[in-house]
């Protein structure tokens, strides 16, 4: 093993033990058995990563906002397993878990359709935010500066997203997909995605749905909403 890497892991220990009332820099130090040099370059390496932080009054070391989200997305994780698989089962179409993660769209779990045809979907992390159901309700949920300092990155959608030809026409877009709390989205290779809010997530998050359009029936729409919703819910729901 790394004996860096190790240290830094026992200290995020350490720091999680504590809690919100936080450790000192010398317990810290004893608790891990390192001298107090070793320590201090430690946890300011942690630090200037956002996985601690220091308490401006008491000087005492919390974990930082990025250990906290991986908590978060660990938890929603082990929750969702069993969510998914149980929306699979009930709509027998491919279902995904998503997330924003630091400017880019991270499927967190994915569960495939059985059906002979079916939508493949795997975990994983790309940028396809204007493109995709999940993606473009992941962009719902930010702030208008946020928005713009994605646009700035990324660029306007294009051909990703037609009729969205200026920031104001991506902010009308979002807005109504905020208000409605889903989204729905079809694209060239006859493939339907709905995507609804999982709320109390911490982090912004979706529960997407995807079929070929062929099997869009009526009524198909709303049997799909009521499925995700009930399933987001279960998410937001489950110790």
């Amino acid at each position: 093993m790394v004996q860096s890497v190790e240290r830094a892991f026992l200290l995020l220990e350490l720091l999680a033990a504590a809690g919100p009332e936080g450790v000192t820099l010398g317990d810290l130090a004893t608790r891990a058995e390192l001298k107090p040099p070793t320590a201090h370059n430690l946890v300011r390496t942690l630090e200037a990563l956002g996985y601690a932080r220091q308490d401006g009054g008491t000087r005492r070391y919390l974990l930082g906002p990025r250990a906290e989200t991986l908590g978060r997305r660990a938890r929603l994780v082990k929750r969702g397993q069993r969510v998914l698989e149980s929306l699979r089962a009930r709509t027998d179409e491919s279902i995904v878990l998503a997330t924003w993660a630091d400017g880019l769209r991270r499927t967190l779990i994915s569960a495939e359709s059985g059906q002979a045809l079916r939508v493949a979907v795997s975990a994983g992390t790309d940028d396809r935010f204007y493109e995709t159901a999940t993606g473009r309700l992941l962009l719902s949920q930010l702030s208008a500066q946020e928005l713009a300092a994605f646009v700035a990155r990324r660029g306007l959608p294009g051909a990703a997203w037609p009729g969205i030809d200026s920031l104001e026409a991506l902010q009308r877009a979002v807005s109504e997909v905020a208000a409605a709390g889903w989204t729905r989205c079809d694209n060239a290779q006859a493939v339907c995605a709905w995507a609804v809010l999982v709320p109390g997530a911490g982090d912004p998050a979706a529960l997407g749905l995807y079929c070929p359009a062929t099997r869009v029936t009526p009524g198909r729409e709303e049997e799909i909403l009521s499925a995700l919703r009930d399933s987001a819910r279960q998410l937001a729901d489950e110790p």
